[in-house]
């Protein structure tokens, strides 16, 4: 059982024992691609000690259109990333580049 900080439930469960209307997705790879990784801080009151934090904005992928990426608060403000669901996206990108040098050695 999962708990946004919006107070939603899910689950992660993987079986497609539970799931239904199943089919293929894809998400917009060269707008992925533009997602800028960033370097930061956490206001002092959630890291007193400053640690130096390495991440994505979810503003930054809502602008985007990243839509899937991000979870949203009560108001519908971008909220949280959803880094649990990048590496399902990331694959379809490391899928499409092995196509693409597959091309170019010529197998």
């Amino acid at each position: 059982m999962i708990v946004s900080s919006a107070g939603l439930y899910g689950t992660s469960a993987s079986t497609e024992r539970i799931k239904h209307n199943i089919r293929p997705y894809a998400i917009n790879k060269d707008v992925l691609l533009q997602l800028e990784p960033v370097m930061f801080n956490y206001i002092e009151s959630i890291d007193e000690d400053q640690n130096p934090e390495y991440g994505f904005i979810a503003e930054d992928a809502d602008r985007l259109g990243l839509y899937e990426l991000v979870g949203y608060d009560k108001d519908g403000l971008p909220d949280y990333f959803a880094y649990e669901k990048l590496p399902v996206f990331l694959l379809q990108v490391i899928k499409d580049q092995e196509a693409r040098i597959k091309i170019l050695e010529g197998k």
